[in-house]
């Protein structure tokens, strides 16, 4: 079945010189964003995938959502003519709104709408009610190698590294300075030097 169970949707009647024929629907009838949010409360979201217009900045409580259960490109078309993208699957507006809900104390259609853009920008659960937009990925990236070469330690002047050509001393318990011992670890070069 294409569509989500328990959704209405629209039949198109079709005229020819002989029948008319009424051709099974290809979108299912919209629900409002502040229901779907609602309903995600309460875990009452149809099975599928959430359909929102592509720009997110223009979500409100009268935003027409649409639940489509198949992801399959003929819907995927049907819903870039239309404006609408795919955003999320209807689990993972549940625990979006739950998360909010639980972690944040959010009981209100701003909270859970700022819940569900977050995630849907970030692909993350939103932190804190006004969070900023995380930082980029690489710079998240070169904080945690940071980290990692940190608590290498010092390096021991009296245990040379092993690595061929290398002046450093090793630190503990490894047989390679700082800089190799991240390299052995991290499968990449080190881009510290101190």
């Amino acid at each position: 079945m294409p569509f989500a169970t328990g959704t209405e949707y629209r039949a198109i009647s079709v005229r020819t010189a002989q029948h008319q024929v009424v051709l099974p629907p290809m979108w299912p009838t919209p629900i409002k964003l502040a229901d779907l949010l609602e309903r995600a409360q309460s875990r009452g979201v149809p099975r599928g995938w959430l359909y929102l217009p592509d720009e997110w900045r223009a979500w409100g409580t009268d935003t027409e959502a649409f639940m489509i259960e198949s992801d399959e490109d003929d819907r995927e078309a049907e819903a870039e003519q239309r404006g609408y993208c795919s955003t999320v699957d209807g689990q993972t507006l549940e625990d979006i709104v739950s998360a909010a809900h639980s972690v944040l104390k959010v009981d209100s259609f701003d909270g859970r709408l700022e819940a569900l853009i977050y995630y849907y920008r970030f692909d993350a659960f939103l932190p804190c009610r006004g969070a900023p937009e995380p930082p980029p990925s690489d710079e998240i990236l070169l904080r945690l190698d940071r980290e990692f070469y940190n608590s290498l330690g010092a390096e021991r002047a009296a245990v040379p590294c092993r690595e061929p050509g290398c002046g450093r001393g090793a630190v503990e318990p490894s047989v390679f300075c700082k800089v190799h011992h991240f390299q052995q670890v991290r499968h990449r070069p080190c881009p510290f030097a101190d």
